[in-house]
């Protein structure tokens, strides 16, 4: 049986959550690693140590379930390639430079997020995640995202990513009015 565990967090669960929360920071720091590389050759070879470290590709050809948050066209990749289209660019035409190119300063996990531990020991995580560009960056804007991430219990290596926009306050405001009206 799983054990759903919303905020505020028991004690005895206080293991669980630095494990998730040191995991999040590393996702945090991986995709601000790529978008430090100023090298174009470095990119490639920096997102695959990135994703060898926070994904769980089991083998070459490993499948993962990635459902990345601004792809449209390709929604859906499950295997290595894919993720690193979005994350650096490449096969995907919708995903242009990549997501991780833009020189993120720094990106964090909101407290207020829930998770369960399965039997098998992996870890299901929902919350929202906020991204910050470099500050005098003009051509980029914080930007939030909610999230559900996967991990594989032993390793913390991601299996499950899907992650969408955030909705607004005031779209959600608008849609809650339409429903009684």
């Amino acid at each position: 049986m799983a054990t759903q565990l919303p905020k505020p967090h028991p004690e005895k669960f206080e293991g669980l959550v630095k494990k998730i929360r040191k995991a999040q920071e590393r996702w945090a720091k991986g995709v601000a690693k790529i978008g430090k590389t100023n090298d174009t050759e470095q990119y490639g070879k920096v997102a695959n140590r990135v994703l060898d470290k926070l994904y769980d590709f089991e083998e070459e050809n490993g499948f993962i379930l990635f459902k990345p948050t601004l792809a449209s066209q390709h929604p859906v990749r499950t295997d290595r390639q894919g993720t690193a289209s979005y994350f650096i660019g490449g096969i995907f035409t919708e995903d242009g430079a990549g997501f991780a190119r833009t020189p993120w300063a720094r990106v964090t996990f909101e407290d207020d997020f829930y998770f369960t531990e399965l039997d098998s020991g992996d870890i299901l995580v929902m919350g929202r995640c906020t991204f910050y560009p470099y500050e005098g960056d003009t051509d980029h804007e914080i930007t939030t995202a909610d999230y559900t991430f996967g991990y594989r219990g032993g390793s913390m290596r991601i299996f499950l990513h899907h992650s969408s926009n955030m909705v607004s306050r005031r779209r959600q405001v608008k849609f809650e009015l339409k429903r009684f009206v």
